[in-house]
């Protein structure tokens, strides 16, 4: 009983030793040293009673202790952490590494200089730092961390060397009195929400070894008129310009292969747009509600337009679908409502629910010969179609007799010798004027042919003067 009493008391003794044991090896003018054993280096770090440091805060390049001078070559994790009194900090010109949270929440500081010696700056190393306003990145640091300055809210400033190759997550999250970001050629990475909420930031360039731009990186920068994308970026990550309703032209480049949903929703100024030959599919939402987009032509390289791309993009009255183009999804350009003309090429396939509900102006809708299915309410509301070609000889298949909504009032155009099958399939044989004409071997609109019959004539003429007198 004695002996196992005995051993209590000293495990007792050394977990109480082991919390009151310095969390430091030396202190030298106020500041807090660990000695790296493996390298015979100098880390600064914090006090293990909970001193915090205060005022101005010189880290300097080498440190003496018991005769032996040190390099000082990092911060630990959490060295400054909440030091709300920390008015300036000087990092020595031999510090390495920065360690993650260091200086978080060190609301009283101004400016910070990462010195050239840096190479890695951990996870929210400057996070909550209110006060800042002046900040300069050595030419050694291969990335700025994920949070590294969210929430720096009177950062003003900030040129990114071409040394840094990843903005990491969030990096700048929050910055919202940012008003002038320079990102140098050599950056290759634009992390998830690495700007998001820079709420006054006017104008971005994105440079040429830029490849990804992540999710959400710009969501919200409200202020954004002007937007230049690097003739190199590979991808754009969903929501990645959501919300940014100052911007006014987008020419996304002929490199970029994806598009992430949602990437330019809601942009309410956005009036020039420009694709890139290489994309592949317009993604869900990736246009949405961009209420000031007058014109858009849509490439041949883009096989699919996403769900809602289009949608409520009110003002979108010039709209060229290139041959190409096979699938246009739900509610694809729902709610265009002064789009007066549609014509789908002869490569697309499928035209999704909704695709182009309450497009209330348009007058003549072409289908290409191989549209061989249209979903529910496709053209529900476009009440004033007054001409239908249908191109294929096959009557393609509608989803119910919601499709249309003008059975009675438009002239249904559709190639030599198919009656049959337009008559033996659901809902054709609702339209009351049905003609058949000879289609020729695109399924698009002759030059002058004005009012969508299929033939240049003097009829031509007098829709051109209805249509000069309508506007």
């Amino acid at each position: 009983m004695k002996k196992l009493l005995n051993s209590t008391i000293l495990i007792a003794c050394l977990f109480i030793g082991a919390f009151t044991a310095n969390a430091y090896d030396f202190k030298s003018n106020g500041i807090y040293y660990n000695i790296n054993s493996s390298d015979g280096t100098a880390t600064v770090t914090r006090s293990d009673d909970g001193t915090h440091y205060t005022g101005n805060v010189t880290i300097p390049a080498t440190v003496t202790h018991n005769g032996t001078t040190y390099n000082v070559t990092g911060i630990d994790s959490w060295a400054f952490n909440g030091n709300s009194e920390l008015s300036s900090i000087s990092i020595g010109n031999k510090v390495r590494t920065i360690g993650y949270h260091a200086f978080d929440g060190c609301t009283l500081l101004t400016s910070v200089v990462i010195p050239n010696s840096t190479e890695t700056m951990g996870e929210g190393a400057f996070m909550g730092c209110t006060s800042l306003k002046n900040l300069t990145i050595g030419n050694t640091l291969k990335e700025v961390s994920n949070s590294a300055f969210e929430g720096c809210t009177s950062l003003i400033s900030v040129t990114i060397p071409g040394n840094v190759e990843t903005i990491g997550t969030s990096a700048f999250n929050g910055c919202n009195h940012l008003s002038n970001l320079t990102i140098n050629e050599g950056v290759v990475n634009i992390n998830s929400s690495a700007f998001r909420d820079c709420s006054i930031l006017p104008a971005v360039r994105i440079p040429n070894t830029v490849k990804t731009i992540g999710s959400w990186a710009f969501l919200y920068c409200v202020e954004m008129e002007t937007l230049t994308l690097g003739e190199k970026l590979q991808s754009i990550g969903y929501h990645a310009f959501d919300g940014c309703s100052h911007l006014k032209a987008v020419a996304i480049p002929n490199s970029t292969e994806t598009l992430g949903e949602g990437a330019f929703l809601g942009c309410t100024s956005l009036e020039n747009l420009t694709i890139g030959n290489t994309l592949k599919e317009i993604s869900n939402s990736a246009f949405e509600g961009c209420t000031s987009l007058i014109s858009v032509t849509i490439p041949g390289n883009v096989e699919t337009i996403g769900t809602s791309a289009f949608n409520g993009c009110n003002h979108l009255s010039d709209l060229t679908i290139d041959e190409g183009v096979v699938n246009i999804n739900s509610s694809a350009f729902r709610d265009c409502s002064i789009l007066p003309a549609v014509y789908l090429p002869n490569t697309v396939k499928t035209i999704g629910s909704w695709a182009f509900l309450n497009c209330v102006e348009i007058e003549t809708l072409t289908l290409g010969y191989s549209v061989n299915t249209i979903g529910y309410a496709a053209f529900s509301g476009c009440n004033a179609i007054k001409t239908i070609n249908s191109c294929n000889e096959t009557a393609p298949v509608m989803d119910n007799a919601n499709c249309f909504t003008v059975y009675t009032t438009a002239n249904l155009f559709i190639p030599i010798g198919s009656s049959t099958s337009y008559d033996n399939t659901n809902y054709w044989k609702n339209f009351t004027s049905i003609t058949e004409k000879d289609m020729g071997n695109t399924g698009k609109p002759k030059i002058g042919d004005v009012d969508g019959d299929g033939q240049v004539s003097i009829a031509d003429v007098g829709a051109l003067i209805d249509i000069i007198l309508k506007n």
